[in-house]
């Protein structure tokens, strides 16, 4: 299961949370077993790896232990590629244009690989007495990052 977020506690935190709230959903008989059950995680890797190479490493571990153990913990592998947000300030001056300043702050600041998702205008436009927007905030989402961007928490389950 692939959760965003740089920090490996939250994502487990977040990651564990959605899968405690699908098993509850599924009401099925018998429950399938999912990061739901697993009571931690460790991680398995010092630097993120693409999404395919985090998978193949997984399927890899998932045959040796702890991993394989279905009381055991789940594996966490930091990936690179997935969805990320930018923000970016809209100044006085910015936002005459924003569409220009969008651009060209995306010039700076996306990796080889990374394309827009898309963009939000965050509603925190002010506007002076003749009307004219003064600041705001955009949004971005993007996929494909060279940095990472999330994990990948894996393990084996019961059946």
């Amino acid at each position: 299961m692939f959760q965003d977020g740089r920090d490996a506690a939250s994502a487990f935190v977040a990651a564990h949370a959605v899968s405690v709230h699908d098993s509850k959903a599924e009401r099925s008989w018998p429950r399938r077993h999912t990061l739901a059950d697993k009571p931690n995680y460790q991680v398995v890797s010092d630097y993120p790896l693409p999404m395919d190479r985090a998978l193949s490493l997984s399927w890899h571990l998932l045959r040796q232990e702890p991993f394989g153990d279905p009381r055991g913990p789940a594996g966490a592998i930091p990936v690179t590629g997935g969805r990320r947000a930018l923000l970016i300030d809209l100044s006085a001056e910015a936002c005459d244009n924003p569409t220009n300043v969008i651009t060209n702050e995306l010039s700076k600041r996306l990796t080889k690989g990374e394309k827009v998702a898309d963009a939000i205008i965050k509603p925190s436009w002010v506007l002076d007495e003749n009307g004219k927007v003064r600041y705001g905030t955009a949004v971005v989402h993007t996929i494909g990052a060279s940095v990472h961007t999330g994990w990948l928490f894996f393990g084996s389950v019961a059946r």
